[in-house]
């Protein structure tokens, strides 16, 4: 709390999450007012979408035009089934060269496309299969890809 007539070095921050923009520090009488921060570090990355902040752990199924939720500069993705529950990513079906040693190595199809985007939907892997020669996948979930 700060004390009464003391003044305090406030931080604009347009979206109210607790993480200031990129806006000069304003000084004031007392405790900084709503919309503003104590706090200059760490600098929100979207100062107009409370969602997206440093730290960010939630998954969005919208990219919201490209930018990172997380504000850590990648795009994280994340791969969760119908029931909402997270997945492992794994990428195909593997073999060193026999029936045996047929496994998962991944848990999107693309078809040699572009992998899914924030928002989008795929076929995630749940089993493979040895046939013909060859290690395959043999089920399927829908999967829905969502970003942080």
């Amino acid at each position: 709390m700060t004390p009464q007539g003391a003044k305090s070095t406030c931080y604009p921050d347009a979206d109210g999450d607790g993480y200031p923009g990129p806006g000069a520090a304003i000084e004031v009488q007392g405790a900084c007012p709503v919309r503003t921060t104590a706090e200059a570090d760490p600098l929100d990355c979207n100062d107009a979408l409370a969602d997206a902040h440093p730290g960010q752990q939630r998954y969005f199924s919208s990219a919201r035009n490209g930018f990172d939720y997380d504000c850590n500069g990648n795009e994280d993705l994340g791969y969760f089934d119908s029931s909402g529950r997270q997945r492992t990513k794994y990428t195909g079906c593997e073999s060193a060269s026999n029936e045996s040693e047929c496994t998962i190595r991944y848990n999107e199809r693309t078809n040699g496309s572009v992998p899914p985007r924030c928002g989008q939907a795929t076929d995630g892997i749940l089993a493979c299969m040895w046939s013909g020669g060859s290690c395959g996948p043999s089920a399927f979930e829908p999967i829905t890809v969502r970003c942080r």
